[in-house]
């Protein structure tokens, strides 16, 4: 997943899953962080992941999954992205 944004931070909503689910986050074509879907109260429209930046501008950040098991839970799935000025 791939989204272009101007903006002064970024939030990513996401399904957690019961199962552990990997993400790898590029920020500006830098990986910025992993992160672990796996939640104890799995469920959609969490915030996952956010950043904020000092001066607002245009970004690039793209989202991968990782490897998770075959389980249809442990899916990725993008419920969203909030993006503030």
């Amino acid at each position: 997943m791939r989204l272009t944004f101007t903006g002064g931070s970024v939030a990513w909503v996401s399904t957690t899953t019961p199962a552990p689910l990997l993400a790898d986050i590029w920020l500006d074509g830098v990986l910025a962080d992993t992160v672990n879907l796996r939640s104890s109260n799995p469920g959609p429209a969490h915030v996952v992941w956010s950043r904020s930046f000092d001066e607002p501008g245009r970004h690039v950040l793209v989202i991968r999954g990782k490897y998770g098991n075959s389980d249809a839970s442990s899916r990725l799935v993008i419920d969203g992205f909030v993006v503030t000025r």
